[in-house]
């Protein structure tokens, strides 16, 4: 992370873009996973810009981060820009303006949008690097970003992958604590999404692959959120919520954290809530793997809040997501039947009968746990309709 430089009066303002990089610095070293340089090499590069091959080369990274921060009237406008070190290639840019009052409350949030979307970021384009590296040749790193290349295609056969992968960068460093959340994710979504007739043991590895990463590093976001997500197929709601709510606070910029807290919070009944949680997943990440499963949380609130019309149009979309599962089919069919969308129903519910022709409302509240009684009453009712209509 280099310092943001200051187009302006540098005496005036010149501490707004040091504030911020300072800012940016730390919330990335919270991510514990990304490795970011000291603030006193970084500043070391304070005139800038710079290319950032010779950057990489001199301090030994494979990703830069620089901008510029400018003071116009009122308001402050950030430009920032991630760069893959290697290559000189811009992965990713932005631009943002915000009113120029509260500058601390400004700065942490423009922190955390950039911070979330450089991991959002750095994390796809290792994942796609790791891709086209022969297996025989992958590091405990490169392995571990395989794995995560094949868990977000929710399939039998990528989960068997990925689980492959995960294994091999914990033989090649076993004190790797991602390695071990994202073993926790494969057997979460196993269980989750009935892939197996061993639920019950599926559930006992996710919550223990979770623990052994937390047993690791008791700080690691991931630990955290894999351990919560496991919670949320048989534990009691309050210790999901619990895990999740650790995780967004070790590290407030990890889109699949704040996603995966609005999840349970849906569940627990808190559906305004889980909708301010989904929509900053959104802000971090617009672009995420999860984009399907953000907008299915969504569209369940909106649900249970009565806005039906609303509810379908963000379960639709989110069915038509690349890598959607058949629960979002679900979703999509009762979502549309409560809106009264009879046809768009019809459709979602038939696909999902294709691909589980046995699949019940005790399959659904299995994967999806309403607490609050009318929550469930509402769902289960629109369930009867779409059996009505076959």
């Amino acid at each position: 992370m280099l310092p943001f430089r200051f187009a302006g009066d540098e005496q005036a303002h010149g501490v707004l873009a040091d504030g911020l990089t300072h800012e940016v610095i730390t919330r990335i070293a919270r991510a514990r996973w990304l490795f970011v340089i000291s603030r006193g090499s970084a500043f070391k590069f304070k005139a800038g810009p710079y290319d950032p091959r010779d950057v990489g080369r001199a301090l030994g990274v494979r990703y830069i981060v620089q901008g510029e921060v400018r003071a116009i009237g009122e308001e402050i406008s950030v430009h920032a820009i991630l760069a893959d070190a290697v290559t000189g290639q811009e992965r990713w840019a932005e631009h943002l303006r915000r009113p120029l009052r509260d500058i601390l409350t400004v700065q942490g949030e423009i922190a955390e949008l950039i911070v979330g979307s450089v991991e959002s970021e750095v994390e796809h384009a290792e994942r796609h690097r790791a891709a086209v590296i022969a297996p025989a040749n992958l590091d405990a790193w490169s392995a571990y970003y395989r794995g995560c290349w094949h868990m977000y295609r929710f399939t039998p056969a990528d989960h068997e992958l990925a689980e492959q992968f995960f294994r091999r960068s914990i033989e090649l460093d076993p004190r790797s604590p991602r390695a071990y959340a994202g073993l926790s994710f494969i057997y979460f979504q196993r269980a989750f999404l009935e892939l197996t007739a061993e639920r019950d043991a599926e559930e006992r590895r996710a919550i223990n692959f979770a623990k052994e990463a937390l047993m690791l590093d008791p700080r690691d976001p991931l630990g955290h959120w894999a351990l919560g997500r496991a919670y949320l197929l048989s534990q009691d709601l309050g210790d999901a919520v619990d895990e999740l709510e650790t995780a967004v606070q070790l590290n407030p910029s990890s889109a699949v954290g704040q996603y995966s807290l609005a999840f349970a919070l849906m569940q627990t009944g808190e559906s305004n809530r889980s909708n301010d949680v989904v929509d900053k997943a959104r802000r971090l990440s617009p672009y995420d793997m999860m984009t399907f499963a953000m907008y299915a949380v969504r569209a369940q609130n909106l649900a249970v809040l009565g806005r039906y019309g609303d509810a379908a149009t963000f379960a639709t979309r989110a069915a038509r997501q690349p890598n959607a599962h058949y629960q979002v089919l679900a979703i999509a069919a009762y979502c549309n039947m409560l809106a009264e969308n009879i046809e768009a129903a019809r459709t979602f519910y038939e696909e999902l009968r294709s691909i589980r022709p046995a699949y019940s409302t005790t399959d659904f509240f299995r994967a999806f746990r309403h607490q609050p009684p009318d929550n469930a009453k509402l769902i289960a009712g629109a369930f009867r309709q779409l059996e009505r209509l076959r």
